[in-house]
């Protein structure tokens, strides 16, 4: 068998729509490496690409029409497969970013949370450093013995993507966590997308980024009786004594909800402290007795809101 009918043939059993450099040339490794390729032989001259290989694999393809450059992404350049369905904003950010998943406001969207119009479309992404560590642990992984030598041989490397400001119309704004979030896969799709429970996290920890604190209680008003258990648990193991303190005072004194861990958490108020329902907002004297917290919202200067 041909190698560049090997390699069409591999890029066939692929389940996304979008491939990578790196991809390509993981998959030449491992025919190099083989020899063959269901059963038949390849007659390669050596037992490893370099990055010529790969480049000319490349430029091969794209000749022949099965890759196509996707403008999304600035750089590396990636490519869609030709004849598979067309992505959306959102799945092909998760398709060129293997460690990125849909966060804010858009997973509010995705979890029937908001109404508001998807002009924007947020995503989180490891911060550079801490990209840098999965991308190499993912490649080890991929190449296992062959890792060094792969390396020495100057085959493509994960390389974080650099999106374009724009995506199918939607602004693309960009959260860096030092920590990888809790999200979750949508089936039959590329997509990754905040749980819920990280979801409602995220509306405490920036509000700003779903929606503004406004909104963010409007949310809560109207959605966080039916999801109480959801959000208790997000909150009680990953919350910071901060949002713990803002979920008390939202779910019991806003939302007029019980449960028993709110007599825990109100434990970690600051008496007179300085604490903001708002992080960003200016401090108010307005403020909840029992939670410690100035309740610095527009919203709130309306008792019958």
């Amino acid at each position: 068998m041909h190698l560049s009918k090997a390699v069409l043939l591999s890029l066939g059993e692929l389940d996304g729509a979008i491939v990578s450099p790196y991809v390509i040339g993981l998959i030449l490794w491992r025919l190099y490496r083989s020899g063959e390729f269901r059963g038949e032989s390849l007659g390669l001259g050596k037992i490893h690409p370099e990055k010529k290989d790969v480049a000319r694999a490349i430029d091969q393809l794209a000749k022949a029409g099965v890759l196509d450059a996707v403008g999304a992404v600035v750089s590396p350049r990636m490519y869609a497969l030709l004849g598979r369905t067309a992505l959306q904003p959102a799945e092909i950010v998760c398709s060129a970013d293997p460690f990125c998943y849909v966060s804010h406001l858009s997973a509010m969207e995705h979890h029937g949370l908001t109404d508001r119009l998807p002009a924007v479309l947020h995503i989180t992404r490891p911060a550079p450093r801490a990209w840098s560590r999965f991308a190499r642990e993912r490649m080890r992984g991929d190449y296992g013995e062959d890792h060094e030598m792969a390396l020495k041989a100057g085959v493509p490397s994960l390389a974080r993507p650099v999106f374009a400001k724009k995506i199918g119309g939607r602004t693309v704004i960009e959260f860096n966590s030092l920590h990888s979030g809790a999200f979750r896969i949508v089936r039959g799709s590329p997509l990754r997308v905040a749980t819920l429970g990280r979801t409602y996290l995220d509306m405490l920890e920036q509000p700003g980024l779903c929606g503004g604190m406004w909104h963010v209680l409007t949310v809560f008003r109207s959605h966080a009786s039916t999801n109480l258990a959801t959000i208790v648990d997000e909150v009680e193991r990953h919350g910071k004594a901060i949002d713990k303190v803002r979920a008390g005072y939202i779910l019991e004194e806003f939302c007029g909800l019980a449960h028993p861990i709110f007599d825990e958490w109100v434990r970690l108020a600051a008496r007179g402290g300085s604490r903001k329902l708002d992080p960003k907002e200016e401090y108010r004297p307005n403020y909840s007795a029992r939670w410690c917290l100035s309740l610095n919202v527009d919203f709130l200067d309306d008792p019958d809101a």
